[in-house]
Order: C-alpha cells, then structure tokens, then sequence
C-alpha cells in the first residue's frame, strides 16, 4: 500500500491494529512515506505473531516499544501468573516502588501473601485485616515454600543485584522479573517476557530523567485525543479543549519536559 486509504482514526486491516489511541497513530500515517509505511508494517505483523500486544512507536533513531501499565496487567496473566501457579509460593514481594506493580496482580490473582522488604533484609508482610492482607487471607497457615522476590524489569541486572545483597540473609527466595533483556536471563530464575531495548514504561516514563530531554504532544500523550467528528464543528473543538481532563497518571512531576509539540488548531 503506498498511501493511506483509512478516513478516519480506528481500526487499520493493513497494519492489524488500532491507529488512534497510542503513536504512531493515523495522523503519522497520513502523511508517512510508502518505505516507513512498509517498515512498520513488518513489524507489526512480527509483534502479531509472536503475540507480542507492546505497541511499537516512531523515533528519529527507530523503533521503540511503549509498554503500557495494560500491557503489564495482561502481561502478568498471560505470561507470568501460568509459571508460578506450579511453583507453590508462599508469597511474592515487589521490589518498590514499581515491582510492587506486577508483585499485587500476581500475588492477588494467586491469592498468596503479598510482601515488602526492608533495607536491612527483613520481609514484611502487607497485612491488614490479618497478619497476611485482607479477609481472604485470615485463614492462611504459612507453609516452608520460597517466596518470589518480583521487579517489573531487569535490563542489565544492577538493580536486582542490589536487591539480592540486601536480602542475602533469606534462604528461601527466587527472583523474578515481569520483563527482562535477553542478555540478563541468567540473573533471575523466573520471568514473564523478554523485553530488548529501546523501550518506555508506561508507568515510570513521564517522571524518569528521559522527560527534560522529551518534547511532549497534548492529545493522545498528556490528554485523550480529540475525537475525530468533535474536529469537524469549531465550537465543538473549542469546548472539548477547554473542559478536557488531563491523563493525570501521565502528568510529570519529577521533571519539566523540555517542550510540547502540538497539531492543535
């Protein structure tokens, strides 16, 4: 296909996927070459093959995957949550602040104790309505099983490493990793998804240093995106704009991005 043929923002049969929610989106493909077009459209045929749902996006460097905080959810039961169900855990423990992300969903999809742990090795139980978290919990007879010490990412292994010394003490522990570098395999004894770089996280993106360096676009980033037909009526535009709520988990407050780049009228 050497132009585009969608009038609108939606599902796209060419490329197999929505082009509207998350860039490059139908406004890219209006306007992008028969070369970029085919380039994009490989890769995404490789990701729906390999059930890979991480959506690709354009920089002046390639490709990069945007991992989004659905992605992680779906990502924990699809590919994570079916290799501890044989494991008999007795528990899983977030690296904080983000591992405690995918440590929640699995420990309460498996309905095991979920922990913390403090720097000097020690894991604490989150409890609440009982020792274990919860009233689904108040019958739970801790048993000798390990439990899964859980990071969203291992990408050169530092971070899990530090993790590792701190909790040196504690015999009975596995480490794992939502998302790891192929190259970092070795470091963990269990993980959901390979993930190769360059990629974003959804979740820690907007307030890492990467956002003073990163020119930002309202709709569809730091806003929903217009919709297409309130485009079509000027009034109706002027309205949308001024009442629209931000995507408030995607506002930084770390760091000032370096600008915004907008199509806005």
């Amino acid at each position: 296909m050497k132009n585009c043929e969608c009038d609108s923002p939606g599902y796209c049969q060419f490329f197999n996927k929505e082009m509207g929610e998350n860039p490059p989106h139908w406004q890219w493909c209006q306007n992008a070459s028969e070369s970029e077009r085919k380039h994009y459209k490989t890769v995404c045929d490789s990701y729906n093959n390999k059930d890979f749902r991480i959506s690709p996006l354009m920089s002046r460097d390639g490709l990069v995957s945007f991992v989004t905080i659905n992605d992680l959810i779906e990502d924990c039961k699809n590919h994570l949550i079916p290799k501890l169900g044989g494991l008999k855990l007795e528990g899983v423990a977030g690296v904080p602040r983000s591992g405690l992300l995918p440590a929640s969903i699995c420990a309460l999809l498996l309905n095991i104790p979920l922990y913390s742990f403090n720097s000097s090795g020690d894991l604490c139980p989150l409890s609440a309505g009982s020792q274990f978290g919860g009233q689904r919990m108040k019958d739970y007879e801790q048993g000798e099983g390990k439990i899964l010490v859980l990071d969203d990412t291992v990408y050169t292994g530092r971070s899990i490493n530090e993790v590792k010394e701190i909790l040196k003490k504690n015999k009975q522990i596995l480490y794992g990793s939502l998302y790891v570098h192929p190259k970092s395999l070795h470091e963990i004894n269990i993980y959901g998804k390979e993930l190769t770089a360059p990629h974003l996280l959804e979740w820690s993106f907007f307030n890492s240093g990467y956002i003073k360096h990163a020119v930002l676009d309202f709709d569809g980033i730091l806003s929903p995106n217009v919709p297409h037909e309130i485009c079509q009526n000027e009034a109706d535009y002027i309205d949308y704009i001024t009442n629209v709520e931000p995507l408030y988990h995607r506002l930084p407050h770390t760091y000032t991005c370096k600008g915004i780049a907008t199509a806005r009228l």
